[in-house]
């Protein structure tokens, strides 16, 4: 798996032979059209838009900015942040539709699907289709949380339900203690709320490590929010992972589980999405790690974040 980094201007000369669909997600952020608009639409066959139909008040005119991108080769398909199943049979119809018509070059956009959107739709495209013929674009963010000092900064806070995401299930013995793997990111809360909610036997704390260009200004919220769930959970084990290279992040994820033998495994993906692109691969090929999403209450919707000028591209092949 490789992992480059480059300019958005720099995305309009990428695949010469076209790209059969382009796969994104609609969001309040204004990244959400950062890859869109950087490619050169007129190699673009097909494109699906998928949008949470719970938070389309939240959005503003992103859906019809990307539709008019693509005009009518555009389709839309509904998810729902509270129905994974709808999620998922949603982008199930749509990739398989696509997968009839005989598209083979398939580039994503992963910058603003939720977590369990993302991990949905990373599975069902590994089904449907060559990996090696899917890119993902990971939109970088110049700052998050914008104008907040590091030590206040959010990006989301409470949590509803906790559930196991679909494709991720993980196997279960009663007899076994629960292992409960996190990647903190900011959002301390939510994962000292979950282990507050699992009790877990064993809890692994991982810190997101990364010597990307740029990536430094997220070092500080992110050594803050670690810190504070280490305050309140001062046995747990520590480790640190690599926020945009899944494949070591995935190798890391594999290592844990390894330490702590013999137990039921939980992992919560709370970092990047290129950290949650490893955590799904360990989990794929690790079909006892259980992979779980815990609904977030509310954004931090007017100041989620300032889109940046770099972009991830993660090629396997």
């Amino acid at each position: 798996m490789r992992v480059s980094q480059l300019g958005l201007e720099d995305i309009k000369s990428l695949f010469p032979g076209g790209v059969d669909l382009f796969v994104c997600s609609v969001s309040f952020e204004n990244r959400c059209r950062s890859i869109a608009e950087s490619l050169d639409l007129t190699n673009v066959r097909h494109a699906l838009i998928a949008e949470n139909e719970n938070h389309i008040d939240l959005h503003g005119n992103n859906a019809a900015i990307l539709a008019r991108l693509f005009d009518n080769r555009a389709r839309q398909v509904f998810l729902d942040t509270t129905d994974p199943l709808k999620t998922a049979d949603g982008l199930e119809t749509a990739l398989q539709d696509y997968a009839d018509l005989g598209c083979r070059k398939i580039v994503v956009d992963i910058t603003t699907f939720t977590h369990e959107g993302f991990l949905i739709v990373f599975n069902l495209l590994r089904r449907h289709f060559d990996p090696s013929e899917v890119s993902y674009f990971y939109a970088g963010a110049r700052e998050y949380s914008v104008g907040a000092k590091d030590s206040e900064k959010w990006l989301s806070k409470g949590i509803g339900e906790i559930r196991s995401v679909l494709g991720y299930s993980g196997r279960f013995l009663p007899s076994r203690k629960l292992h409960l793997i996190t990647l903190v990111g900011f959002e301390h809360e939510r994962v000292n709320e979950l282990i507050r909610r699992y009790e877990p036997s064993v809890i692994s704390l991982g810190y997101g490590e990364s010597a990307e260009p740029g990536a430094e200004y997220h070092h500080p919220p992110n050594r803050i929010g670690y810190s504070r769930v280490k305050a309140v959970y001062a046995n747990a084990r520590e480790f640190s992972f690599y926020c945009y290279d899944p494949e070591r992040t995935k190798q890391i994820i594999q290592a844990q589980v390894q330490e702590v033998p013999r137990t039921n495994v939980i992992v919560a993906a709370f970092n990047t999405k290129l950290s949650t692109m490893g955590v799904a691969l360990a989990a794929l090929e690790d079909d006892s790690i259980q992979l779980c999403y815990a609904q977030a209450l509310t954004y931090n919707y007017s100041a989620y974040s300032r889109a940046g000028d770099k972009a991830y591209l993660i090629e396997e092949g």
